[in-house]
């Protein structure tokens, strides 16, 4: 997570720019791809050839944070070897993180599926390939109703869902 990139790298990440900077170190001392949690902000991923992916969180009532990183990292383990693909591993990540922060204990696959269904509805992955990155603001208002802000993200600052 931020907070652990921070202290290992001896670092302060008060920027978007500063987490892609404490990534690139992380990989320039021998990570290829790395994964960060930006714990209610989503996470980023910036794989082996620069290329960089971000999700948003979805707003949740948090319960337990305990095990959602842990679970995060699962998730995204999960969806790469299911399709190769960092963008869709990033959703599983953030849906079993995401999930698992609304329980008193792990998420069930139940919990982790009305997530990933959640997730999977829009395209609100930021990455480098294109020109804006795009800041995406998910809230639901407890009745599997989402309401969806997408914002320039400015480079001063690290992604901030307007909740």
């Amino acid at each position: 997570n931020k907070e652990e990139l921070e202290e290992c790298l001896g670092i302060k990440v008060e920027s978007i720019d500063d987490l892609r900077k404490g990534i690139k170190k992380l990989q320039e001392l021998g990570a290829l791809n790395v994964l960060v949690s930006l714990g209610e902000d989503g996470a980023i991923f910036i794989d082996d050839q620069g290329n960089e992916y971000g999700l948003n969180a979805p707003s949740i009532n948090v319960v337990n944070t305990v095990g959602s990183g842990d679970s995060m990292l699962a998730g995204f383990m999960y969806g790469f070897l299911k399709n190769r693909d960092y963008k869709e591993a990033l959703i599983y990540g953030v849906a079993c993180g995401t999930a698992t922060a609304q329980c008193d204990d792990l998420a069930t696959i139940d919990k982790i599926e009305l997530m990933l269904d959640k997730l999977s509805k829009e395209d609100f992955i930021f990455t480098n390939e294109e020109q804006d990155l795009i800041n995406v603001s998910i809230v639901d208002n407890g009745k599997g109703e989402l309401s969806i802000d997408k914002t320039k993200l400015q480079s001063e600052g690290l992604p901030s869902p307007g909740r």
